[in-house]
Parts: C-alpha cells; sequence; structure tokens
C-alpha cells in the first residue's frame, strides 16, 4: 500500500515552492504525522535540505539553534544552490528559541541568504507563547489535527462506526483489533479533542459499545464535536462556540466573518427534529443552521465534508 499523504502536504508544498516570504509552522498534537509530513515533502523535492530535532538532544539552548543554522548556510554555499529547505521539529523545547530564529531569520533576510525554514512543535501553548513574543508578521501557521474520517477510511479502511469509536488517531489505527493494547496506548498517549480517549476510558469494547443504544448516540455526537473542533483549528478565520439561552442550546455555532451557522448533531438517543435550531434562527434570524443526523444531513457524510465545503453550502 502506498504512504498515505495528508491533504495539508499540498498547501506546505506550494507555500515551500513559492518565493521565500514567511516561516512556515506546523503545529498539532503528538502522532499525527507531523514529521512525516515534512519527510514527504523533503523526499519529492530536489531542494538542498536538512532536517533536525531538539527532541532527545541535551543541553539544547539557542546556541544550539544558531550552530545548525550557520552549518546550513554553509552547506548551502557549498552547493551553490539558489535556496534550501531547514526543519527543526520540537522547537518549543528549546529556551528563547523564538529570538534566536527571529534573529537568524532577519539575517538572512538582509543578507539575501535563501533559507526556507519549517519548524514543528506539538505544544501548542508553548508555540503560541514564542510566535506571538518575537515572530509576528513572520509565520504562517499550520495547524495537523487528528485525522478525519475520509482520511482513516482511505489510508487504514476504517469504517465510520470504527472511526466513531476509535478516533482519528493513526498512530494507533494497527491495534484496534486488540482493544487492551489500543486503549493502554492511547492512556499512556496525549489526546485532545479525539474520540480515542473516550473509548479508551471505557470499559465496554466496541461491540459493547455499539449495542448500547444511548452510549453508542453519545459517541457519534463526540465524533461530530471533535470533528468540528479539529476543522476550525485547520482552517483560518472560522470560529466554534457554543449557545444555551434558559433551556434551549445549541452545541456547535461557526462563526466566520458576517456568516454564522448553527450545527445540532441528532443520534439515535435523542428525540426530536432540531427544535433549538428553530429557537436559535428566531433570535438570529440572518443566521443558517444545520441538522446533522435523524433527518437531516448524513451523520458519516457530515464527518467526510471540510468545515468549509459545509459552511458555504447552508
Amino acid at each position: 500500500m502506498a504512504e498515505y499523504k495528508r491533504p495539508q502536504l499540498e498547501t506546505l508544498r506550494k507555500r515551500i515552492l513559492s518565493k521565500r516570504r514567511f516561516i512556515q509552522v506546523i503545529a498539532g498534537p503528538r502522532q499525527v504525522g507531523k514529521t512525516t509530513l515534512v519527510q514527504q515533502l523533503i523526499d519529492e523535492n530536489t531542494v538542498f535540505s536538512r532536517f533536525y530535532s531538539a527532541d532527545g538532544v541535551t543541553n539544547t539552548d539557542a546556541s544550539w539553534l544558531d550552530s545548525i543554522w550557520e552549518n546550513f548556510r554553509t552547506g548551502l554555499r557549498l552547493k551553490k544552490t539558489r535556496d534550501g529547505l531547514l526543519v527543526i521539529d520540537e522547537i518549543q523545547k528549546i529556551p528563547g528559541w523564538s529570538e534566536c530564529v527571529k534573529k537568524n531569520w532577519d539575517e538572512d533576510s538582509r543578507n539575501k541568504i535563501p533559507v526556507k525554514l519549517i519548524i514543528l512543535g506539538s505544544s501548542r501553548l508553548l508555540l503560541q507563547e514564542g510566535l506571538s513574543e518575537s515572530l509576528l508578521g513572520r509565520y504562517e501557521l499550520n495547524y495537523l489535527g487528528h485525522w478525519s474520517l475520509a482520511e482513516m477510511e482511505k489510508a487504514f479502511g476504517f469504517s465510520p462506526e470504527e472511526y466513531v469509536w476509535f478516533g482519528g488517531y493513526p498512530g494507533a489505527a494497527s491495534l484496534i483489533k486488540d482493544e487492551s493494547r489500543f486503549k493502554n496506548y492511547i492512556l499512556n498517549s496525549i489526546q485532545v479533542h479525539n474520540t480515542a480517549l473516550l473509548s479508551a476510558l471505557r470499559t465496554e469494547t466496541f461491540k459493547e459499545a455499539r449495542q448500547d443504544h444511548e452510549l453508542w448516540g453519545r459517541v457519534w455526537e463526540s465524533a461530530a464535536g471533535s470533528y468540528l473542533i479539529n476543522q476550525v483549528r485547520e482552517n483560518a478565520g472560522y470560529a466554534l462556540y457554543y449557545w444555551r439561552q434558559n433551556n434551549d442550546e445549541v452545541d456547535f455555532v461557526v462563526k466566520r466573518g458576517n456568516k454564522i451557522v448553527a450545527f445540532e448533531i441528532k443520534s439515535g438517543h435523542k428525540t426530536g427534529s432540531g427544535g433549538n435550531l428553530s429557537v436559535f434562527k428566531n433570535l438570529f434570524p440572518s443566521s443558517k443552521t444545520l441538522l446533522a443526523g435523524g433527518q437531516g444531513f448524513d451523520l458519516v457524510e457530515f464527518l467526510k465534508t471540510p468545515v468549509r465545503d459545509l459552511f458555504e453550502a447552508v
């Protein structure tokens, strides 16, 4: 089977092959394919490149960054190439990394040294702090979240039911036939916004969960919510909210610019036909609504459709 390539690879490829302008920042949880994505980019291009990781390197500080950067410049001069790609993984582990990157990036800009830079990190908080402190206006953020249903289906043959229970976590995809091993692996991994953690914390097996009507409904709702959260984080300009007034609530409200779309997930254990959406629509007449599941939009298709397409279609 050919190695699966995530859709974000095409975006990154275009940005790296274009004229040097911004640092490319790749952020996201561990084990979702950040390093693999960059390695695929390196493998398919002939541009001079070097990959370094701060993970496991002892005594990493700003001087380590200065050293590898200068070594890369030397390599560029020796190769007499037009430009090159420097990749630094787990950069948030280096104290003072953002100031050091700013110094070297600006120095290359002044001296017209064509170093293109990709930095990766698994701690969004630490990365964001560094980016906000020193690198505003110098970078583009590429968020890599947990995998969608369409990706898990294509790469690992997941069914929709397997996806909502085991989640979009490629590192554990080969373990789902041994559920105790799968759960142990997930519980020892850092998980956010992924139903893999929900299933790992439950005592039920996949088969038992599917036979519990109420539990299985909540699993589908959680999968839909996780999907929306990851989609909003991956697509700039979208924001996700929760709305409640008295006894009426809408779990997922997506906003972009002046457009608002309220989503209601109708799983098997819920009754009704989207009454909360009607209340929301009456209060916010310019908003749009979408019911997924039940008599509404098919839940499987919902999990396969990018949020930007859902947003534009309603």
